[in-house]
């Protein structure tokens, strides 16, 4: 899926999607591993959203205005499995997390 949004996106707005995953990984671990939010982890989310926020800021034009619907409807898809697939990969890393806690305790 991260194929597909590198395919169809920009560089500058798949990697700022592509950063979700660890937005996506905090919220995962709080629900399924029961790991607190500490002020470490806040200002690690705070921080590197910044900086993918700032390179996001520095690259090229990300509007798909102007294009064709076929354009707009693969810019659509780039962005939504991009998206996915950083929620996916997250929730991966949570279960397994989930699974060694459980089978070496």
């Amino acid at each position: 899926m991260y194929s597909y949004g590198l395919l169809y996106l920009p560089l500058t707005t798949y990697s700022l999607i592509g950063a979700t995953q660890l937005v996506f990984n905090a919220v995962f671990s709080y629900f399924l591993n029961a790991q607190k939010f500490t002020a470490f982890i806040v200002n690690s989310i705070v921080l590197l959203s910044i900086s993918v926020s700032l390179l996001a800021i520095n690259g090229e034009s990300n509007d798909p205005m102007g294009h064709s619907s076929k354009e707009k409807h693969m810019y659509m898809f780039g962005f939504i499995s991009t998206l996915v697939a950083s929620a996916t990969f997250a929730l991966h890393h949570c279960l397994v997390q989930v699974f060694f806690c459980f089978f070496y305790h």
